[in-house]
Formats: structure tokens, sequence, C-alpha cells
């Protein structure tokens, strides 16, 4: 069966958002303070660079740094089996 674009999309989307929560919710010891801000950074640095600079250049930038963090970390987090070694 031919896999549909918007399935892909829908896809990326929820392994981005399992990176994130992977990230974010982790216990404070699974997760150094690097790693957490490789995905807060990006987040929070978009909506300052638009601002002070007006280029909507940096701010797509910083999304596509973003979801690449966000990818690899969910695509980890999926695909560990006993989840220790999300982190490594």
């Amino acid at each position: 069966m031919k896999e549909k674009l918007s399935d892909k999309i829908k896809g990326f989307y929820v392994l981005g958002w399992e990176g994130v929560k992977s990230i974010v919710l982790a216990p404070r010891k699974a997760v150094s303070l690097a790693q957490r801000a490789m995905i807060i950074v990006p987040i929070l640095l978009p909506p300052v660079l638009l601002f002070a600079t007006g280029a909507l250049d940096v701010f797509v930038v910083s999304a596509l740094i973003f979801w690449h963090f966000a990818l690899a970390f969910g695509y980890k987090a999926i695909n560990s089996p006993d989840k220790t070694d999300m982190f490594i």
C-alpha cells in the first residue's frame, strides 16, 4: 500500500513530539542540562531572533535545528527496548 505524504508528515510530527517529551519530561538524573538545552533553546531562540533581527530565514533555520534534535531523540525514545539507553 502506498503511503500518503500526509501520513509521512504525521509520522514525523509524532516522532518529533516523542523526542520533545523524552527530553523535557525525563527524570533529572537521566538527562543532562546540555541535552535539555538542545531542545529548549531552539524553542526559545526563533521568536527572540525573529523579533531582534526581523529575518525570517533565521526563524526557519532555528526551527529546522529544533526538529533535527527532536526527531533524533524521538527515534531513540521509540526504538529503545528498555528505555534506559535513551539519553546515551
